[in-house]
């Protein structure tokens, strides 16, 4: 078979092709396997219920969906019935292994704490009939020689109702094995896990199993929540995950997503067909989104198309309209203009004896601006012969010029004491001057004894001139 892949372990061997036994016809499994996840999970289950839907091309043993290492799913041959011929498995070496049934696996202890905290709620339900019961064997009443042993059993308001818990591996087989004898025996199954993450990209895919094949896709968890509101209430409850479908109407599709609540027994409803539980009917939901979504594309269809006749109707009146309203409006265009024309003629009017005023104000103005500066440079004249009589005038930049008394007087300028950074500043502000003084002037001043330090206690250090300076 050239269109199959071959691997070297058998359970792992991945098949492009699988044998359709309703049509007799090869189909490629890629038309599956680029399914959304839903339909991938409902397909896995109805393969294990019914495991001659699709088969090996060679030797028509069934087949069944795994997923691999990589997160995606692949099509795997089935154990085949001794004596059966295959060219695909005779070609290989490997050890077939059944799937360990999961009355065989050993349960965890957090297996039995909650199927534990469920009978210990259970018995204190005052709709309870009788007591629950733990592990009791449920014998078929239907087929007689068959039976199950639930993790815990009751009967919830003349319903016979099973809670199995699902916190490890549980296999396929088996799901779908309990699920179609409690259907038989008309037994409410009660799938619960200890943990669900519905937005989570990595959900098990035995829970997937479970809830995808829920008639209403509902998830049944024991979480810390639910357990506090158990011991409050003094029954048993559940938290609920479930989708919600909603219209947007912006974008005309129908939008899905996860929400929860917390349960209680009363609160579910069996499926009459699968003897499943469900909160939120989601198909129903869903279906009337469909039809409240059809709705409006209906009403916004006849609305456009009305919309449309409509347009069609009243463009001759727009157009018409619009004639007139063009005629109206070039007489007011013309109207205007002219008026605008006086508007002008009565501004230039105006303009030039504005300007004509504004002239002869501005003669008046530059005379008496003549006068003014006239005057300014009298008085500029005058304070320029009084910066000449002051000392940083009179006296020589150079500091070899100056004498020592002219030095004080330069930077105490008549003050008979001034503190350090007073005195700085002094002498900042006379080298920008134009005086050359060197940086230790106070140094030189009272190595000289022209200059002192007051004696006291003083945030400053204070200088004050010597006697006779």
């Amino acid at each position: 078979m050239n269109a199959i892949y071959k691997e070297q372990n058998a359970y792992n061997l991945r098949m492009l092709e699988i044998f359709n036994f309703n049509t007799g016809k090869i189909e490629q499994a890629d038309s599956w396997l680029s399914q959304d996840n839903e339909t991938i999970i409902k397909l896995r289950y109805a393969l294990r219920a019914n495991k001659k839907a699709y088969g090996c091309p060679s030797c028509k043993t069934g087949v069944e969906l795994k997923k691999g290492k990589d997160g995606n799913f692949f099509f795997q041959h089935n154990q085949r019935e001794e004596g059966v011929k295959c060219a695909l498995i005779d070609k290989l070496s490997y050890t077939e292994q059944r799937i360990q049934l999961y009355n065989a696996s050993k349960e965890a202890e957090e297996h039995e704490k909650l199927k534990r905290f469920i009978y210990d709620h259970l018995k204190m339900d005052p709709k309870i009939i009788g007591a629950p019961e733990i592990e009791k064997i449920v014998k078929g009443k239907k087929v007689l020689s068959t039976w199950k042993r639930p993790d815990v059993s009751c009967n919830y308001n003349h319903q016979d109702m099973v809670f199995e818990i699902q916190n490890s591996n549980t296999g396929l087989s088996d799901i779908v094995a309990r699920d179609s004898f409690y259907k038989k025996e008309q037994v409410a199954i009660v799938w619960v896990f200890n943990q669900f993450d519905p937005l989570s990209s990595d959900v098990k895919l035995t829970q997937a199993d479970i809830i995808y094949n829920n008639p209403e896709v509902n998830a049944f968890v024991l979480d810390q929540a639910a357990m506090e509101a158990s011991k409050v209430a003094n029954r048993l409850f559940l938290t609920c995950h479930y989708r919600v479908p909603q219209v947007n109407f912006d974008k005309m599709t129908i939008e899905i997503s996860w929400e929860s609540s917390l349960v209680a027994l009363e609160d579910l409803h069996i499926d009459a067909e699968t003897f499943k539980p469900y909160v939120f009917p989601f198909y129903r939901k869903l279906n009337e989104a469909k039809q409240e979504l059809a709705a409006q594309i209906q009403y916004e269809g006849k609305r456009i198309e009305k919309e449309k006749t409509h347009g069609r109707i009243v463009a001759v009146e727009r157009f018409e309209e619009a004639r007139k309203a063009r005629l109206l409006e070039e007489k007011r265009k013309k109207e205007a203009a002219e008026k605008h024309r006086k508007k002008l003629a009565a501004q230039r009017a105006e303009a030039e004896k504005r300007d004509k005023k504004i002239k002869q104000e501005w003669m008046e103005k530059a005379a008496e601006n003549r006068l003014a500066k006239i005057a300014q440079q009298r008085q500029v004249a005058q304070q320029n012969r009084i910066e000449a009589d002051k000392i940083e005038n009179k006296y020589p930049k150079n500091f070899k010029d100056l004498t020592t008394a002219q030095c004080v007087e330069l930077i105490f300028k008549n003050k008979y004491s001034r503190d350090l950074l007073n005195l700085n500043r002094r002498i900042l502000e006379l080298k920008q001057m134009g005086f050359n003084l060197p940086d230790d002037i106070l140094s030189i001043l009272e190595q000289r004894q022209s200059i002192a330090k007051m004696e006291g206690t003083f945030s400053q250090t204070q200088f004050q001139r010597a006697s006779g300076y």
